[in-house]
């Protein structure tokens, strides 16, 4: 049962009452040893307190200072110097357009000879190498060149945020990975709210080795065997041959099976 106390419980409490619930409890007055102590410690908490406001006092009037030096040089308004040192994230509200530094990198990368594996840092040390050496002048590409590998680069971001996965492995752990994702949100979802919900994920081609998934909260597939008389396995099996017999291969053979 829920622990009852000076409080009501809560509306989700209440519709579990075989859990553990925690509620507060009302405390006794503190004894004078008790109230000395924390009457001690009081005054250390209040002389921290004002020592770290001094030194936080002394380090915002540096910063003004500061400040100033570099609107003098800059000739830059203050407001935009202090929205640079601290850093706020909506200096960035639109993406950044990839730099000639990124292209020239990411075609150095589709060059490599099969079987190189040359990580990020490597590929730069030696395009730094080879504008020390004279070999790379990246200020000398011509600009037909320059938009060649621009747009390079911008459909390869394309590519890697809405085209499909390059092996099947991949994909499996890709759809994996998301329903775990989804699954923890649902699970957190309900111990904040008392909500609960059902998700189910299955491979949308007959090729494809990803499992079926059925992800609840709360034991909320209990739903489809109560409500329908049928097992959240069999239901999750039922929506994978669904989902699979939507694959234009999969409809053709069933047609010329049914035609023969």
């Amino acid at each position: 049962m829920a622990r009852t106390g000076p409080t009501a419980p809560s509306g989700h409490a209440l519709r579990h009452l075989g859990r553990q619930v925690q509620l507060s409890r009302p405390h006794g007055g503190k004894s004078k040893a008790t109230r000395a102590s924390d009457d001690l410690r009081l005054v250390g908490l209040q002389k921290s307190k004002s020592e770290l406001n001094a030194a936080i006092d002394a380090e915002f009037l540096r910063r003004e200072e500061v400040i100033a030096e570099i609107v003098g040089s800059s000739k830059r308004k203050p407001a935009y110097i202090h929205l640079l040192l601290s850093c706020a994230s909506h200096q960035y509200k639109a993406t950044r357009k990839p730099s000639l530094q990124n292209t020239v990198i990411h075609q150095c990368s589709i060059e490599q000879p099969e079987g190189s594996h040359k990580t990020l840092k490597e590929i730069c040390t030696d395009l730094a190498e080879d504008e020390r050496a004279g070999i790379v002048d990246l200020a000398l590409i011509p600009t037909k060149e320059r938009e060649h590998l621009l747009k390079q680069v911008i459909e390869y971001c394309e590519l890697k945020r809405t085209g499909i996965r390059a092996t099947t492995n991949a994909q499996q752990l890709d759809t994996t990975k998301t329903g775990l994702s989804i699954g923890n949100t649902l699970k957190d979802l309900f111990h904040r709210t008392g909500a609960c919900g059902i998700v189910m994920i299955s491979r949308g081609k007959v090729d494809d080795l990803t499992a079926p998934q059925i992800i609840d909260s709360d034991n909320a597939s209990g739903f489809f065997l109560k409500a329908l008389g049928i097992t959240p396995v069999e239901v999750v099996q039922k929506f994978e041959r669904y989902n699979v017999s939507r694959d234009d291969g999969t409809c053709r053979l069933a047609r010329r099976h049914q035609a023969g």
